[in-house]
């Protein structure tokens, strides 16, 4: 190898060193900000669809009476027939979500009033509830 070659390679290497630390800082800041993206989405949903405007009681529609199904929101979480199954929600004012033995629920409101909901899955049933008692649970 020529000597202009060994120099050419030599200096090279402190090139690439730093073009491997800029891509780092450039992926890094990436990442950074879509987390904080991300956490202002949050915030802006929460602020303009508040989880309390579906707090209350709802219930499942055109079923026997001995099957009905009751879900009751409040800040504590989502409690399913007395039980409480998630402590935390998701809403943004479209879609109402909780996580339960590692399986998703999700509702989607039926009118604008925010009132009536529907369980979307896959299952061939998805049952419609109802906000039977519209209330502030653990709501100061």
């Amino acid at each position: 190898m020529s000597k202009a070659k060994k120099q050419e390679k030599l200096g090279s290497q402190p090139k690439k060193s730093v073009e491997k630390i800029l891509i780092s800082i450039v992926l890094i800041g990436g990442v950074v900000t879509i987390i904080l993206y991300a956490t202002v989405y949050d915030r802006m949903m929460s602020h303009f669809f508040p989880k309390k405007e579906i707090y209350g009681v709802w219930v499942e529609q055109n079923v026997a009476s001995y099957a009905v199904q009751k879900i009751i929101l409040s800040s504590e979480g989502v409690s399913v027939d007395g039980n409480l199954v998630a402590t935390d929600f998701d809403y943004d004012g479209w879609y109402f979500s909780y996580m339960a033995g590692g399986v998703e629920y999700r509702y989607k409101m039926r009118n604008e009033s925010n009132t009536e909901m529907m369980l979307e899955s896959d299952e061939h049933y998805n049952p419609t509830f109802k906000l039977l008692e519209n209330h502030k649970i653990g709501v100061r």
